[in-house]
C-alpha cells in the first residue's frame, strides 16, 4: 500500500476503524478478566485452533514447549528452496511479527539446518550430494 496517495478521507476511515479494534481488544481483555476472575483460570488455554488477533495475546499463557519450532520447520520445511519470508511465518502462525525474529536470532541460529536465504527470509538447508571425505592422496 502507498501511503503517499492516500487522501484525508481514507486516512480518517483508517484511523476509525484502528480505533475501534483498539476498543474491541479492550474488551476481550475485559471479559478475559472477568473469565479468569469467575473461574480461576484463562480462556486461552483452549486449543490453539482458535484464532487470535495478535494483539489480543493473554500475557502468562504459554503453548506446549517446542511448539512454535515444530511450527516454524514445517513451514519452512514447505517452503521449499526459495524459503518464507519471516512476516509470512508470523501471519500464518498468527503470533507478532518480532517474536518470529527473536526465535530466529535465538534458537533458529543455533539449528544447523536452517539457512538465511536474503535479510528476514529463511529456508532448511538441502541435504548436500554425497562426495569423497576429501582429496585421496597417492601412495607412489
Amino acid at each position: 500500500m502507498d501511503i503517499t496517495h492516500l487522501n484525508s478521507n481514507v486516512l480518517r476511515r483508517l484511523l476509525s476503524l484502528s480505533e475501534k479494534k483498539e476498543a474491541l481488544l479492550q474488551q476481550i481483555s475485559q471479559i478475559e478478566k472477568e473469565l479468569v476472575s469467575l473461574t480461576g483460570r484463562s480462556s486461552g488455554s483452549q486449543s490453539s485452533s482458535t484464532a487470535q488477533p495478535s494483539g489480543a495475546r493473554i500475557k502468562g499463557v504459554r503453548g506446549k514447549r517446542g511448539a512454535l519450532k515444530s511450527k516454524i520447520l514445517a513451514l519452512l520445511s514447505a517452503a521449499g528452496e526459495n524459503g518464507v519470508r519471516i512476516q509470512d511465518i508470523a501471519t500464518h502462525l498468527n503470533i507478532p511479527v518480532q517474536n518470529v525474529y527473536v526465535w530466529f536470532s535465538s534458537t533458529g541460529k543455533n539449528l544447523k539446518d536452517i539457512k538465511k536465504v536474503s535479510p528476514g527470509r529463511y529456508r532448511l538447508k538441502s541435504s548436500p550430494p554425497a562426495t569423497p571425505a576429501g582429496p585421496q592422496k597417492a601412495n607412489a
